[in-house]
């Protein structure tokens, strides 16, 4: 890690932010839909919802959130074990707060538990599972997480592409 996420880390700890485990559905879908509205992607907070309360009756998948000193809950996220050893970062967020750095401090710090706790259970690699966000991207690199290209096959009957191609660009190369 670089030396600003090690101080980072450091700082959370001293100012007395902490991490839980949590499988409250309405705070973690919230964080996560909070992000998106703040960067202007599009989520669909129903289908997470419904994602999300599937994912945590797995065993492996832990879903933290990180409060500070007053335990105010300042970002959460939840990661999934995938039964061949890694651990994916599925989806998270954060909300911005008054004191500058403090939501990101919260960031790294719920990071960093959720890859020390991947570690107790023997998942390696830790895996960031990408983002559509180039500045979460870069982030992510900073605690080694190196990109991987996904390739999509997707067949589309051809009254639907028009309306796909408006609502998920992203399917569609060039």
């Amino acid at each position: 890690w670089p030396s600003t996420r090690r101080k980072q880390l450091r700082r959370a700890e001293r100012e007395g932010m902490a991490t839980d485990q949590t499988d409250d559905l309405d705070l973690l879908v919230h964080l996560h839909q909070v992000a998106r509205d703040r960067k202007g992607l599009k989520s669909d907070a129903r289908g997470l919802r419904a994602l999300l309360e599937q994912l945590l009756k797995e065993p492996d998948t832990h879903a933290w959130a990180v409060r500070n000193a007053s335990g105010h809950v300042l970002a959460g996220g939840v990661f999934h074990g995938t039964g061949d050893g890694r651990c994916v970062y599925g989806f998270g967020g954060q909300f911005r707060t008054e004191e500058p750095g403090e939501s990101s401090r919260a960031s790294v710090l719920l990071i960093a538990t959720a890859m020390r706790h991947a570690a107790t259970l023997g998942a390696s690699p830790f895996d960031f599972g990408g983002s559509r966000d180039a500045g979460v991207d870069r982030f992510y690199s900073e605690f080694g997480a190196e990109r991987v290209p996904k390739w999509r096959l997707v067949r589309i009957q051809g009254l639907w592409k028009p309306i796909l191609r408006r609502q998920r660009p992203d399917l569609f190369p060039g």
